[in-house]
């Protein structure tokens, strides 16, 4: 994320997961509809989860400096950013934000994709 606001610091970036393949184009379109730009980021948190999604979030220009400081910090991941910034909150069922890691997982996603 920081080499994209490297890249153009003043565009908002939308990071999106390759392992949750149940985001479909309704959550995208909730997290759309949510986007809070006055605001560090807009992202996406399970009903029944502890904490929001990092990389189902579109962060804002003013989310670089504070990724950074954390980057300096010693915290490479950016919950805890998140967790300690203000952010838009989107809440959503959590069957949508399962992310896919093992090829037992894989198999059993594409099923319930494919039916």
């Amino acid at each position: 994320m920081c080499s994209a606001f490297q890249k153009d610091p003043n565009a908002a970036w939308f990071v999106l997961a390759t392992d949750v393949p149940f985001v479909n184009n309704d959550v995208i379109q909730q997290l759309l509809k949510h986007r809070n730009p006055s605001k560090a980021a807009t992202a996406i948190k399970g009903k029944n989860k502890e904490f929001v999604e990092p990389l189902i979030t579109i962060y804002e220009p003013k989310a670089y400096p504070i990724l950074l400081q954390y980057l300096t910090q010693g915290y490479s991941c950016p919950r805890k950013m998140l967790i300690n910034s203000d952010v838009e909150i989107v809440e959503i069922d959590d069957a949508f934000i399962r992310n896919i890691n093992t090829p037992e997982e894989f198999e059993n996603a594409k099923s319930e994709i494919n039916n």
